[in-house]
C-alpha cells in the first residue's frame, strides 16, 4: 500500500526525487506523480564573447552580463546619442524652414518718412503736401489714408485703401480748417508705418495797413473835393469801416456815410465839400480797422481883388 512520509526529506529512487512530505510513493517506493530529474550541465554559448541581447564584440561580458564593448549600440549612452542627434536634427530642420520662410516673406516695413508741417495757410483752402519717397521695403505694402487724399507717382488723388511699392513717391492733400488759428491733420499709413501731414490756419487778423490820402490845396470854394483811391492790405477778414465829415465809397459804389464792413483787397475813396471861406481846410477821417487815414483839402486864397471882380465882375482899382 502507498504511504505517506512525513519526515520532510528528499528520497532518491531509481533516479527519481520525490518529496515525501506532499506526494504518495508506490509499492516500488518511487513518487507517482514526479517528473524525472534530469541533472543537465547548462549549454555553454556558441560565442561567450556575445552579451544576452546578441551584440557581438571581441571583448568579454561584464559582471551584468552586458558586452563591454558591443557594436550596434544597446546601452543608454547609445540611446542618449541617438536622441541628441534627432533634436539637432530637428532644430536645423525647423530653422532651415522659418529662415526660407522670412526669405519669401520678404520686408514689408518701409522706413520712417516725415511731412513737413504747415504753418499761417489760408482757411478752407485745398493744401498739398511735400512729396515723401517709399523706401526700405522689397514687397508691395498697403497703403491707407484717412483724413485726406493721397497721390502715388503723379497720379490721380484718392482716399482708397490701394498698395504702393519701393520707389515710389507719395504726396498727400487736405482741406484747411474754416476757422482762424485752427489745425487740420492728416494720416498716411504705409505698411504700418504712419506719417501726419499738419496745417494750421492764420491768426484772425482784422487791422489793416496803413492808408494814406493825399493833401488837396488851392481847390475851388464850397467844391465837392474826391481823394486819390486806396487799397486795404493787411487783414485777412472783414473788418469795420466809418467816416466822419465826409462819405466813402466801396469798390465805385454807392456813397455813403454809416458804418459797415471791408475787406481785404477793398479800394476805397473818400470826399466832402471844400470850405466856403478863402484859404481854408477841413478835413475828413476815414477808420478801418482802428487804423485812421485823413483827406484833407484846403481852400484857394481869395485876395481883395478876387473879390473886389467877383463881386462886381469888373477888375478893381490898383489890381
Amino acid at each position: 500500500m502507498p504511504s505517506i512520509f512525513d519526515t520532510g526529506k528528499t528520497i532518491e529512487k531509481s533516479g527519481k526525487k520525490c518529496n515525501t512530505k506532499t506526494h504518495i510513493l508506490n509499492e516500488d517506493g518511487i513518487c507517482a506523480d514526479c517528473q524525472p530529474q534530469v541533472d543537465t550541465p547548462p549549454e555553454e554559448p556558441e560565442n561567450p564573447k556575445c552579451n544576452k541581447y546578441g551584440k557581438i564584440s571581441s571583448k568579454p561580458l561584464d559582471s551584468r552580463g552586458f558586452c563591454t564593448g558591443c557594436t550596434g549600440g544597446g546601452t543608454s549612452s547609445n540611446k542618449i546619442f541617438v536622441i541628441l542627434g534627432v533634436a539637432i536634427a530637428f532644430i536645423a530642420i525647423a530653422g532651415t524652414v522659418s529662415y526660407l520662410f522670412y526669405i519669401e516673406k520678404g520686408d514689408t516695413v518701409p522706413n520712417e518718412f516725415l511731412f513737413q508741417k504747415q504753418d499761417n495757410v489760408d482757411k478752407n483752402t485745398v493744401l498739398q503736401s511735400n512729396e515723401i519717397q517709399v523706401s526700405g521695403i522689397d514687397t508691395p505694402v498697403n497703403i491707407k489714408i484717412d483724413n485726406g487724399k493721397y497721390s502715388i507717382d503723379g497720379q490721380n488723388w484718392t482716399n482708397q485703401e490701394s498698395t504702393v511699392g519701393n520707389h515710389a513717391k507719395v504726396k498727400v492733400q487736405h482741406t484747411t480748417s474754416q476757422d482762424f488759428n485752427d489745425s487740420v491733420s492728416t494720416v498716411l499709413s504705409i505698411g504700418g508705418v504712419q506719417g501726419i501731414f499738419l496745417s494750421n490756419t492764420v491768426l484772425k487778423d482784422v487791422i489793416p495797413d496803413n492808408f494814406i490820402f493825399n493833401k488837396k490845396e488851392n481847390v475851388e470854394l464850397n467844391t465837392v473835393v474826391i481823394s486819390n483811391e486806396i487799397t486795404i492790405s493787411g487783414i485777412n477778414t472783414e473788418t469795420n469801416i466809418s467816416i466822419l465829415g465826409g462819405q466813402y465809397s466801396i469798390d465805385s459804389a454807392a456813397w455813403k456815410q454809416s458804418e459797415s464792413k471791408v475787406s481785404n483787397g477793398s479800394k476805397i475813396k473818400v470826399k466832402h465839400k471844400s470850405g466856403s471861406s478863402s484859404n481854408q481846410t477841413l478835413s475828413t477821417t476815414l477808420t478801418v480797422g482802428g487804423v485812421k487815414g485823413i483827406f484833407t483839402s484846403v481852400s484857394k486864397k481869395i485876395s481883395r481883388c478876387d473879390k473886389w471882380e467877383e463881386a462886381f465882375h469888373v477888375p478893381a482899382d490898383g489890381c
